[in-house]
C-alpha cells in the first residue's frame, strides 16, 4: 500500500493511495452439505480427481488494484469586503475512486446427470476453456435491440460443457470482471448569522460525469441469451449510487 499527502498551500491539500493486493483460497460455503459445494470434493462423483485444492482461486472479494484521490480546497480570506462576502469560506472537496474488476466463476449452470454435479447447487460444474482470449470480438459494444440495456463482454465461443463425467477444465475465479471508477464531489459553506447561529449549505454530485460502469457479466455457459453480455450497472439505485449522475442541495441552519 503506498499513501501520499500534499499540502500545496494553506488551503488546499490532496491525499492518494494505492493498494496492491492478492486473495488467494476456496470458495465460501454456502450449503448445509459443503460436498455439493466443491467440484473436486467427492460428492457422488464418478470420475476425476477427489482434491478440493483443485477448486481453489482468486477469492471473490479480491481487488487486485484499488485507487483513491481525495482534493480538498477552500477560498481565501478576501480584504474587499463585497469578494469576502460573496467568495471567502467556500470548501471544494472530489474523489476519485477506481479498482480492479472482480474475478468471476464461469459455470453451465446445469446439473451432470451423470457425476450428480449442482444436484443442490445448480451450476458448480465449470465449462472447458477453448480460447485463451475470452473477451468478446465486440466487448464494450451493444448487443441488444435499440434502447435495451445489454453490453458484450465475453466470448461465449471461447467455452464449452464438459463431456458427461469429466470435469471442465476452467479454473475458479479465472476469469476477471470490468473495472470500476468514479468521480465525485461537494461544495459547501458556512454562513455565520448571529453568535451561536449559523447556515451552512451544501452542493454534492455523485458520478458526476454520468458515466457508465458497467456490472458483471452472466456467468452460466447455459444461458444463451444472458451469458457473457452485462445487463446491470455496478452501482445499483440508492440516494448516493445511482447509475446516473446524482446531484443534491442541503441547506442547514444551526443554532
Amino acid at each position: 500500500m503506498l499513501t501520499s499527502t500534499w499540502r500545496l498551500h494553506s488551503n488546499v491539500s490532496a491525499n492518494a493511495n494505492y493498494t496492491w493486493s492478492h486473495c488467494i483460497g476456496l470458495p465460501l460455503i454456502t450449503l448445509l452439505n459443503p460436498g455439493a459445494n466443491y467440484v473436486h470434493q467427492g460428492f457422488g462423483q464418478n470420475s476425476g480427481e477427489a482434491n478440493r485444492n483443485a477448486d481453489g482461486g482468486d477469492c471473490a472479494q479480491d481487488r487486485r488494484q484499488v485507487a483513491n484521490i481525495t482534493l480538498v480546497a477552500q477560498t481565501p480570506r478576501f480584504t474587499n469586503r463585497i469578494a469576502r462576502i460573496a467568495g471567502s469560506g467556500w470548501t471544494f472537496a472530489s474523489t476519485v475512486v477506481a479498482r480492479s474488476g472482480a474475478p468471476l466463476t464461469i459455470v453451465t449452470g446445469a446439473t451432470d446427470t451423470t457425476t450428480g454435479f449442482g444436484g443442490n447447487s445448480p451450476g458448480t460444474q465449470r465449462p472447458n476453456l477453448l480460447l485463451a482470449d475470452t473477451a468478446s470480438p465486440t466487448t464494450g459494444q451493444s448487443c441488444g435491440s435499440p434502447g435495451a440495456f445489454c453490453v458484450q463482454w465475453l466470448n461465449p465461443k471461447a467455452f464449452a460443457a464438459p463431456a458427461l463425467g469429466t470435469f471442465g477444465n476452467l479454473g475458479q475465479s479465472s476469469i476477471l470482471g470490468p473495472g470500476f471508477w468514479q468521480w465525485d464531489g461537494a461544495i459547501s459553506r458556512q454562513f455565520q448569522v448571529h453568535e451561536g447561529q449559523k447556515v451552512e449549505v451544501r452542493f454534492e454530485g455523485f458520478n458526476i460525469t454520468n458515466s457508465f460502469h458497467p456490472g458483471n457479466p452472466g456467468l452460466a455457459t447455459g444461458s444463451a441469451n444472458t451469458f457473457g453480455v452485462i445487463t446491470t450497472d455496478a452501482t445499483p439505485p440508492a440516494a448516493t449510487t445511482a447509475p446516473a449522475r446524482v446531484m443534491q442541495f442541503a441547506l442547514k441552519f444551526v443554532f
